[in-house]
């Protein structure tokens, strides 16, 4: 049963949504193609990725991109242009990523998408298209193109509005969506469940339906060596996460190493001499020759160029990436077209 709180929420949503709808609240328009990535839920259910997926697609096209984000957590305010060696607290651990990742892509973080846009389009005229990650409730913006995202555990089509479930408006918002994302989809789904997918986003929405799963790549060190994961047997491994769900990553990890020792952050933390001290001391313990640290390239960027980075330059600190995968490439080819058309 829904709770007071839930349905209070929920009719603040519904009436904003409204007012946009009925164009109280105007939506602005730009000259340049716009495309946004968003969820309904609270949490991780792997935009960013998506958004990365979308920089590598686009820039291999010869495309001039710019990424916009609020930058969460960051301890700055208003627009900011990302800078490849700025302090991360400066602009987001996401943004600092996309950045260091996609060194020919625009990174950008503003409050205010709007005025964020504009500056972008001031400074940089010949951008061909501007990405917006976690945008689908700022409606402030009118994207040529909304992509919604929804984890293929916490399907938003079974979930409820807040505080009762995790979704941040409901259920019928799927509907603004030009198109539907399922991610981490496991490698064994089964055709039934894809069928039951099917039967919600394209019988009932109506709209188009991909499902994507997670990749990992070889561990790449601070210093910038690689290590494949076929050599990991004989490691063992301290793992530190700062991000929403480090389940899967741990799980998949424990498949590849000897041994894993986790430590678990909370999401976005920046982390302190403290914790430091906690991570080298659980890497102690590990009575073993051959060991490592590692973490996510989303926490790595969060240490980046910061004061803290300086506290790992004798241990050795890996990091992990991931990519967001199509799981059949008719699917993707059918994607990578709309995406085209949107961007003409």
């Amino acid at each position: 049963m829904l709770s007071p709180i839930s349905i209070l929420y929920g009719i603040i949503m519904f009436s904003r949504n409204l007012l946009f709808d009925w164009s109280i609240l105007k939506s602005a328009s730009f000259g340049k193609p716009i495309i946004s990535v968003g969820n309904l839920s609270v949490g991780g259910s792997g935009k960013t990725p998506m958004v990365m997926y979308l920089v590598d697609y686009l820039l291999s096209k010869n495309k001039q991109v710019a990424v916009l984000s609020r930058g969460y957590k960051r301890k700055s305010k208003g627009y900011k242009l990302v800078e490849m060696e700025g302090h991360p607290e400066e602009f987001s651990d996401e943004a600092m990523m996309i950045q260091n990742k996609f060194p020919k892509c625009k990174v950008a973080v503003a409050e205010n998408r709007v005025d964020g846009i504009q500056q972008l389009m001031n400074t940089f005229p010949e951008l061909d298209v501007i990405l917006l990650d976690d945008a689908f409730q700022h409606r402030f913006v009118r994207a040529k193109c909304n992509i919604l995202l929804s984890d293929y555990y916490k399907p938003f089509w079974k979930d409820f509005v807040l505080p009762s479930g995790y979704l941040r408006e409901s259920r019928a918002a799927c509907r603004r969506a030009d198109m539907v994302v399922v991610s981490k989809t496991p490698a064994n789904i089964t055709a039934e469940s894809i069928e039951s997918c099917k039967r919600v986003i394209i019988v009932k929405y109506n709209k188009p339906l991909y499902f994507t799963s997670i990749e990992y790549s070889s561990l790449r060190s601070a210093k910038g060596q690689l290590l494949g994961m076929d050599e990991l047997g004989d490691y063992s491994i301290l793992l530190f996460t700062g991000i929403g769900n480090s389940n899967p990553l741990t799980e998949y990890i424990e498949t590849k190493a000897g041994k894993v020792v986790s430590l678990k952050f909370p999401d976005h933390h920046w982390y302190s001499k403290k914790d430091f001290s906690k991570i080298e001391m659980e890497f102690n313990k590990l009575a073993v020759s051959r060991k490592l640290i590692l973490t996510t390239e989303k926490d790595f960027s969060r240490i980046r160029n910061s004061w803290i980075e300086n506290l790992f330059i004798d241990l050795p600190l890996y990091f992990i990436s991931i990519q967001m995968k199509f799981i059949d490439r008719h699917s993707e080819s059918q994607f990578k077209q709309k995406i085209d058309d949107y961007v003409k």
